[in-house]
């Protein structure tokens, strides 16, 4: 499965020590997003979750928990979608 969380850029540094509590590889992409018609910069972090990782999906939970407790986020976009991944 690839998850794409999309949150506030509030604190870079802080996102990242968050994301990797609980995932050893992925990938941030800058952006600017709008929520309630306000422009904010804005993060979309990529984890691909290939192979027997099962319980991906509870840490992606616990992750986005954090993520807005410690940005004071309303709300995060999660999306789920499945892939096929290869390193070639």
């Amino acid at each position: 499965m690839l998850y794409r969380i999309y949150i506030e850029d509030y604190d870079r540094p802080t996102i990242v020590r968050l994301v990797l509590r609980y995932f050893h590889a992925f990938t941030i992409l800058e952006g600017v997003g709008y929520f309630q018609e306000r422009q904010e910069s804005s993060v979309v972090i990529e984890i691909d979750s290939t192979g027997q990782d099962y319980n991906a999906r509870a840490r992606i939970h616990s992750l986005i928990k954090e993520l807005k407790s410690e940005g004071n986020q309303e709300e995060v976009l999660l999306q789920v979608m499945p892939v096929s991944t290869y390193l070639l």
